[in-house]
């Protein structure tokens, strides 16, 4: 078996092969060191499992799968060590998806607090890990904080990609959705547009990411002409 998992998000025409090799990635890594796989190989390739079993909605299955990849990861690496931040951020975002909020905020807090010492700010990492956060907050209720953390990782990716890199865009469209739930619609609407027309130009229009980012602007116009 190939160790390499094919799966790439923005690449929706690897998603059939990695659903073929999901159930032989995760047997070959139950039995990784009868067929010598290395622990640390194995940990990326489950990672990458998770992250496909995520975007496909299976979150229970993806979040036992992080849970099993952060136990070997900080097995297998020094504390701080940026696989251990990213599985754990990961995982924080399959408990919010699973509505296990409140967990999640406390991973990504621990996450933050790490990242913070171990990456210089504007790090895109860390513009990452603080996007995270700010959603789980949103989805709490707790506006003003998501807002703050929100402004500090789009100005860090603004200052780290070039103009209509997907990244910016991304930030753009978490920023403008806090911003809506705060009435700061005029804000929101522009962020909105700019970060649909980026996934539109880079993904086109049939792309995940793109129908959420054009269903996004179009609320905040409809509650704009209120």
């Amino acid at each position: 078996m190939n160790h390499a998992f094919p799966y790439k998000e923005k690449n929706l025409q690897t998603w059939p092969e990695s659903a073929r090799l999901l159930p032989h990635a995760k047997t070959a890594c139950t039995f990784a060191e009868e067929i010598n796989i290395a622990p640390e190989e194995c940990s990326h390739l489950l990672h990458e499992c998770g992250l496909f079993l995520r975007n496909r909605a299976e979150f229970a299955e993806s979040k036992d799968l992080l849970k099993r990849v952060l136990q070997s990861s900080e097995k297998s690496f020094e504390p701080g060590h940026p696989l251990i931040a990213t599985v754990q951020s990961n995982l924080a975002l399959v408990l919010k998806d699973l509505g296990e909020l409140k967990d999640a905020r406390d991973l990504l807090r621990k996450v933050l607090e790490s990242a913070e010492k171990s990456f210089k700010p504007g790090d895109p990492l860390l513009a990452t890990m603080q996007s995270n956060l700010a959603l789980v907050l949103k989805d709490l209720g707790e506006l003003a904080e998501a807002k703050d953390l929100l402004r500090k990782a789009l100005e860090s990716d603004e200052k780290t990609f070039k103009p209509g890199h997907p990244s910016i865009a991304t930030s753009q469209s978490n920023l403008a959705t806090v911003l809506y739930n705060l009435g700061e619609i005029g804000e929101a609407r522009d962020l909105a547009r700019s970060a649909y027309e980026t996934f539109l130009n880079k993904f086109g229009p049939q792309h995940p990411k793109t129908i959420i980012a054009k269903n996004n602007w179009e609320s905040i116009i409809k509650r704009s002409k209120v």
